[in-house]
């Protein structure tokens, strides 16, 4: 049997991209990136800040 061009539901069910793997990877990543950016440690400057004046 021939299916015409609206009949193509089974087909599209088929042909499906599994979807997890790649979620698993970003989350991974996602943590990965959290986790190192907590440990970078910026350069500031040193300032002389002066003392408070008390009465």
């Amino acid at each position: 049997m021939r299916r015409g061009f609206g009949s193509s539901s089974e087909s599209e069910d088929d042909e499906k991209i599994n979807l997890t793997p790649m979620l698993d990877v970003v989350f991974i990543m996602l943590i990965f990136f959290i986790v190192t950016a907590t440990f970078v440690k910026e350069i500031g400057l040193d300032v002389n800040q002066p003392e408070d004046d008390k009465p």
